[in-house]
């Protein structure tokens, strides 16, 4: 390879592609770099001199030359897909067909013929190609009876390849393929660009990633006038030529040059205005699959620069020891609750897809052991909290509220000091009702028939996590994790979930101990308890008792709960205290977020300082442009 490359006196190569060995041999190589080609130019430059920053001949867009055939067990269905190269026009696509199993090869051929003629047609009318130039042929088979015989006998039988478009195809059989894949709708300049992937007969972590950024950018009269789909409210009325923006041809490798090899990508400022592709080989431990890409929904964005989260992280930079956790909990503002209230900050900072990508860099900064997430999507959880946190070694559990809301409960777990025993969730008023050791409150509630309806229409929920300590396994720790009613004038309320909560933690606690009595167990307790410092819930965890004319019991005097005092038999501290602010917007700023953990088990090694009023006020309140939500974060280190 250095002998060839050596003596090439070309400047330019058109369509050159080398063998895959060829390739190994190159990449080590500093000899060479390629340079964007001008737009439109199907040449790839070649220069002597060192390597320009995530450019290659060796990175370009992977190819595969096998029909790949699936069928399953349980559908009336199969289904071919195979990758198709057109030197005519440069189109690389994947095609994928789903067909009955009884089809004849013959009618398969014929679909698979019609569906390429009217989507190369539309490709060859871009170039100003004659339809004349794509000679397409189809040949699954040479057997003479392939209109009686059913394509997937007739492939299942065959010993030769089959011919596409001139090209012959190895057939293989159920290998990994995408089924979807899709890249975030906003992509901030500093903050990681990850794809969302759904693969089939793939190994997740084995799966191969390659990024690109377009060749061309937006204009500077495109970038004044392009309106995205969901900023059509914020920005259409003040663009005199809106305009509809379309991304370079995905299947055109001239228009793209690589940037980056791994599951993720951190956008910089060359790469603003410019948009992004990603392609994805799925893989298992035999065999890989056809590659498959994507272009991103918009173009990268100038971020908002240095975040306040930043400067928390210089407290987390390195993991605690083994004996330690780093505890964080977090409630993230579910995009449902996001409206109108909120009026401070720019609708685009209010977007999901702008917030999330806030909320998981903060968190991975963290470096933590323990995280409980309070108010989190299910579409977040399942598309970006539960991959991206999985990468980082933190596995999550999620856990819906009751009702018809499709936010709740999640908590994520370090795998290499925590080993998951057991886990539970129930929605508090239906365990208030179903769990005998609720017996006692259940009946003070019923005695006050608003009380009780009010009680029974909340859809709050309980998290209970049972960990072993893999550096101890003699140790057990159960994790709660909740989000207690939030109306002003629910204190009352707030105090029975709350004691609700102790009891079945001190219930919990005891089966454990017959079950294992030679293990040491502990409790830590999380969330948005939407409780003052001076109200009912703190006393509880630290004094461990309410008596019956406590003053929360009565905060709705028609809902008064009347002769139920509460005993907690676990003393709980709060490891940041309770500091001015943990919720802070235009009209409302407190402390309502607690990390609790059982006094007689740990100490508090370390507590994350928050951001100052100064900060959380620079925008007049959270969430913001670089605050997420209306919540900051507690973070604390706990030592056993």
């Amino acid at each position: 390879a250095e002998t060839m490359i050596g003596r090439m006196n070309l400047t330019t190569l058109v369509g050159i592609q080398f063998w895959p060995e060829v390739e190994e041999l190159l990449k080590p190589l500093t000899i060479l770099t390629i340079s964007a080609p001008e737009t439109g130019s199907n040449a790839i430059d070649l220069r002597q001199g060192g390597p320009r920053r995530n450019r290659s001949i060796y990175s370009g867009f992977s190819r595969m030359d096998y029909l790949n055939v699936k069928i399953s067990d349980t559908s009336a269905q199969f289904r071919i897909s195979f990758q198709l190269v057109d030197p005519n026009s440069n189109f690389l696509r994947v095609f994928d067909f789903t067909r009955p199993m009884a089809e004849t090869c013959e009618a398969t051929e014929l679909k698979i013929k019609r569906t390429m003629e009217k989507t190369l047609a539309k490709q060859y009318k871009r170039l100003k190609k004659t339809s004349d130039e794509m000679n397409i042929t189809i040949k699954l088979s040479d057997n003479p009876n392939k209109s009686l015989i059913s394509t997937l006998d007739i492939l299942k039988d065959s010993e030769y390849p089959v011919e596409i478009f001139n090209k012959t195809y190895s057939i293989v059989w159920n290998t990994p393929s995408v089924i979807s894949l899709k890249i975030i709708k906003c992509i901030l300049v500093g903050f990681p660009c990850y794809p969302v992937t759904k693969l089939e007969n793939a190994d997740e972590s084995l799966a191969k990633f390659k990024w690109f950024r377009s060749i061309t950018s937006l204009s500077k009269e495109q970038q004044k006038n392009v309106v995205y789909e969901r900023q059509w409210t914020e920005r259409g009325k003040k663009c005199l030529k809106p305009m509809k923006i379309t991304p370079p041809d995905e299947t055109n490798e001239s228009q793209w040059c690589f940037i980056g090899g791994s599951s993720s990508y951190l956008p910089t400022t060359e790469d603003v205005d410019h948009w992004l592709l990603v392609e994805c080989i799925p893989k298992n431990k035999d065999t890989e699959g056809q590659p498959f890409r994507t272009v991103s929904p918009v173009v990268v964005s100038a971020g908002p620069g240095k975040c306040p989260f930043e400067d928390r992280h210089k407290f987390t930079k390195e993991r605690v020891s083994n004996l330690g956790l780093r505890v964080v909990t977090y409630n993230l503002l579910a995009d449902l609750y996001v409206n109108k209230q909120f009026t401070y900050c720019p609708p685009y900072a209010l977007e999901i897809a702008y917030r999330k990508q806030f909320f998981l860099k903060e968190i991975i900064g963290y470096n933590s052991d323990l995280v409980c997430l309070q108010e989190v999507d299910t579409k977040v959880f399942d598309g970006d909290l539960k991959p991206r946190l999985h990468l980082e070694g933190l596995p999550g559990i999620f856990d819906k509220k009751g009702g018809q809301v499709s936010e709740g409960l999640a908590c994520f777990y370090r795998t290499d000091k925590l080993r998951l025993l057991q886990t539970e969730s129930f929605t508090i008023s239906e365990g208030l009702q179903e769990r005998p050791i609720f017996r006692r409150v259940w009946e003070t509630v019923c005695r006050n028939e608003k009380l009780k309806n009010r009680v029974l229409q909340r859809t709050n929920a309980l998290q209970a996590h049972v960990f072993e300590l893999i550096e101890r396994p003699d140790r057990w720790l159960i994790v709660g994790n909740t989000h207690l009613y939030s109306h002003q004038d629910a204190d009352h309320i707030r105090l029975l979930q709350a004691g609700l909560g102790m009891l079945y933690f001190e219930d919990l606690v005891n089966t454990l101990e017959l079950k294992a009595p030679d293990k040491e167990i502990a409790l830590i307790f999380c969330g948005d308890f939407n409780s003052f410092p001076s109200n009912g819930v703190l006393e509880l965890m630290r004094k461990q008792h309410i008596p019956p004319d406590h003053k929360d019991w009565t905060s709705n005097v028609d809902e008064a709960v009347e002769d139920l005092p509460l005993i907690n038999p676990i003393r709980m501290e709060s490891a940041r205290g309770t500091p001015l602010y943990t919720n802070y917007t235009d009209d409302f700023k407190d402390c309502l977020d607690y990390i609790f953990y059982q006094e007689n088990r740990f100490n508090v090694s370390q507590v994350v300082p928050l951001p100052s009023e100064e900060v959380l006020s620079a925008n007049v309140g959270l969430p913001s442009v670089v605050f997420p939500s209306d919540h900051v974060s507690l973070v604390a280190d706990l030592t056993w």
